[in-house]
């Protein structure tokens, strides 16, 4: 034998030492501390920004739908960020709002996805429908604080959704 001390038939002792778990370099309290920290840095900037974090229905809404999907076409990235049926997007008498439901208010994602609304009736100025084989894609061009937004929807029931909006604001 040339060394190497046998410890079953086949095996040696630095076979068994490689079939050790591996030493991580990024430890594991450390990555739960990141995670923690941006979830409560998340919470306090909603805060500030006073927008909601247990957010979960419109009052007093006309048309409401609770699993929509969209995303925003502000930039091409968040394109590729949309969301799927977390979505809130709802109309009253006089204003729009778009904003993702708990626990998708945490973490950034509204601010990182562009799709965190809630802005008059009458700073909407197109609304543009495109059937598609299995869906329905709604359109919105709008203002929001004097800034031009676009955004993309998939509504489920897009029929009473398209009814709260004047025939100005609708195209296509």
């Amino acid at each position: 034998m040339s060394g190497a001390v046998k410890t079953h038939v086949g095996g040696t002792r630095a076979k068994a030492k490689l079939m050790q778990p591996e030493t991580y370099l990024f430890p594991r309290p450390l990555a739960l501390v990141l995670v923690l920290s941006c979830l409560c840095l998340s919470i306090v900037y909603r805060r500030i920004r006073h927008r909601p974090i247990l957010f979960f229905s419109v009052p007093g809404s006309k048309s409401f739908e609770g699993l929509a999907s969209g995303y925003s076409n502000d930039r091409w990235w968040r394109r590729f960020g949309g969301v799927r049926n977390c979505l809130v997007v709802a109309v009253t008498a006089d204003r729009l709002v778009i904003r993702p439901w708990f626990p998708f208010t945490l973490m950034f994602l509204p601010e990182i996805c562009g799709l965190d609304f809630d802005v008059p009736l009458s700073d909407v100025w197109r609304v543009t429908v495109r059937k598609g084989v299995f869906k329905t894609f709604v359109r919105l061009r709008f203002r929001n604080s004097g800034a031009p937004c676009d955004v993309t929807l998939m509504l489920r029931y897009p029929d009473g959704f398209l009814r709260q909006f004047t025939q100005e604001q609708l195209a296509g």
